[in-house]
């Protein structure tokens, strides 16, 4: 992937390039563990908070964790602006296109490759012709079934790839706000659009800047480091692509407009049509200039956000929750929610260790905790029924608990909690007899696998876990992964009022490629008096700074601080820990 001269290479591009790298050899037929070690590559770097750019040579890259000396090489070539030459030996060998297949959900390279080699598929249109002419029923492990699960998977694939992780957003934007006020010392600048807020995926990212000097600010803009093409360039507006094709809009208005325009642009829509009424109502009018007396066309607040709710008589409304879903009218009567912020979290309540695929040990992942200022972090490694992530055996968890017991006494400041990641089986049983379970602080219970399931054996499967009193949380409730797997089929409604009833915690997965529970989800399940968890389901110490996207989703659904168990003292969390178990 040969980088523009002037390009800076960021993170992801590497990432993407060390995922392509697994998938092809993958494709290839390569071991397991060569492929792993490139998706761990992958994975550590996407989430490392500084930028690759600024290490100075292979001897640097490789004190990065799950970076060995193959890959330092492979990135350092990356660095230099030169191609990868592992990435192109690989690409030779297969067509450019065969990729694209491999973002189709549920597809894989295994059976990519069976495509390739046994009907030529090189493309997405390939594969679509193959399957109108029933071209792969009398492939091994292909049928009608399978036929149909593709085709939903492209069409999800079509519909979703012009959208971004709010991951990917959030991160792009933040480097190009950094930059921006480093060249120019703007002081009023922000991500607008559905960037501020903080839905789950992104078109198109939005910035706005209050700045005198305009035209000043386009320059430099259009001169950014991510500026692979200019799409447009006006005094006030600009809009850039960078190079791997995101599409980046600046705006720059007047400091004294700042205000109103942050709040046009943040949007929703449909949150401004509903405001815009109610000035109109009290004889003014409100645009991206400011609210002005509609008689006179007198300017009467601009300057911010806050000015102009109030001038409306109305509370101000957090970016997270302008949706319109009843928000204005609450702000009407002053009964907004207090929504939950990221300083009243005082632990993370799902993370992994390298007893099975984290990447790093329990005391790593308890002294991140400590960093960050946590009271406590449930570690909740993979239960015995999920093979492919090494579950814990019963040996295993002695081992495990005594490690946990002797850092609790040891590191002081932090308390790990001992948790695990149940597997629901088919028929809603869980891992472990209950002498085992009863040993645990809390358990997370986590769908894993037949996704295909039925409406109704779904939500049987949820609620056979629910009703166990052993089963403290659900975890990533739906199943989605975000523009890559749907939620699978559910009886939302049910599996809520059964949460409500066993008094079964739901967690919100705060994994920037899952936020399972959603935001709706979470705002309809409020109903029903449920109790949340906030959970990063981290794999390394770098995952559990993920937080900030379940709490913006937790605000997004309208909780605060009591609805979220995160935000609780230690005796109190491990008291409501015990509530089903107190029920035997």
């Amino acid at each position: 992937m040969p980088m523009a001269t002037g390009i800076t290479v960021t993170n992801q591009d590497i990432a993407k390039i060390l995922r392509e790298i697994a998938e092809l050899l993958e494709i290839k037929g390569e071991t397991y563990f060569k492929t792993l070690a490139y998706t761990r590559a992958a994975d550590t770097v996407d989430k490392l908070d500084f930028d690759l750019s600024e290490v100075k040579g292979e001897e640097e890259l490789r004190q990065i964790k799950n970076i060995g000396s193959s890959i330092a090489k492979n990135i350092w070539e990356i660095l230099q602006g030169r191609e990868c030459q592992k990435h192109r030996e690989l690409l030779l060998q297969f067509p450019p296109t065969l990729l694209e297949l491999l973002e189709i959900p549920g597809l894989g390279p295994k059976r990519a490759k069976a495509l390739f080699e046994s009907r030529g598929v090189r493309s997405i249109e390939d594969l679509v012709v193959l399957i109108k002419d029933h071209g792969l029923r009398d492939l091994p492990g292909f049928g009608e079934k399978t036929e149909q699960n593709i085709l939903r998977g492209i069409e999800q694939y079509r519909r979703h790839r012009e959208r971004l992780t709010i991951f990917r957003a959030d991160s792009i934007s933040r480097r190009i706000v950094e930059e921006l006020r480093r060249r120019t010392g703007l002081e009023l600048i922000s991500p607008a659009g559905s960037l501020r807020r903080m839905r789950d995926t992104i078109g198109d990212i939005d910035i706005l800047a209050g700045s005198a000097e305009r035209p000043y600010v386009i320059g430099e803009f259009c001169n950014l480091s991510s500026a692979y093409e200019v799409l447009a360039r006006g005094d006030t507006k600009s809009s850039i692509r960078t190079a791997d094709g995101i599409q980046i809009d600046l705006r720059v208005v007047e400091r004294d407009r700042y205000g109103s325009a942050l709040m046009y642009f943040t949007g929703s829509k449909e949150h401004n049509v509903q405001v815009r009424e109610i000035a109109v109502a009290l004889g003014y009018k409100l645009n991206e200039y400011g609210l002005f007396e509609r008689a006179s066309d007198r300017l009467v607040v601009s300057a911010t956000e806050e000015e102009i709710y109030g001038r409306l008589g109305l509370q101000f409304v957090h970016p997270y929750l302008r949706e319109a879903r009843g928000e204005v009218e609450m702000a009407k009567e002053g009964k907004l929610p207090r929504i939950v912020s990221l300083e009243e979290v005082r632990g993370d309540l799902h993370v992994h260790s390298t007893y099975t695929d984290g990447g790093n040990s329990i005391k790593e992942m308890a002294l991140e905790a400590k960093r960050m200022g946590y009271e406590y972090v449930g570690l909740t490694d993979h239960a015995l029924n999920l093979k492919v992530a090494s579950g814990l055996t019963v040996k295993d968890l002695k081992r495990q608990f005594e490690e946990i017991d002797y850092l609790n006494e040891k590191l002081g400041g932090i308390r790990i909690l001992k948790g695990s990641e149940l597997n629901i089986g088919l028929d809603g049983s869980v891992d472990y007899d209950p002498e085992i379970l009863a040993q645990f602080d809390f358990t997370v219970a986590s769908i894993h696998g037949g996704f295909g399931r039925s409406r109704e054996e779904q939500t049987q499967r949820l609620i056979r876990a629910m009703e166990n009193p052993y089963v403290t949380t659900i975890g990533h409730l739906t199943g989605r992964i975000i523009n890559k797997r749907e939620p699978y089929q559910l009886d939302l409604e049910t599996v809520l009022e059964k949460a409500a009833e066993t008094g079964t915690i739901l967690e919100i997965n705060s994994f920037p490629d899952r936020l399972d529970l959603k935001d709706d989800d979470i705002f309809r399940a409020r109903r029903y008096g449920i109790i949340f968890s906030l959970g990063t389901d981290a794999h390394s110490t770098q995952h559990m700074e993920l937080i900030r996207f379940g709490v913006a989703t937790a605000g997004r659904g309208w909780l605060e601080k009591k609805d979220l168990i995160n935000t609780y003292p230690l005796p109190e969390l491990l008291k409501i820990f015990g509530r089903k178990k107190a029920r035997l």
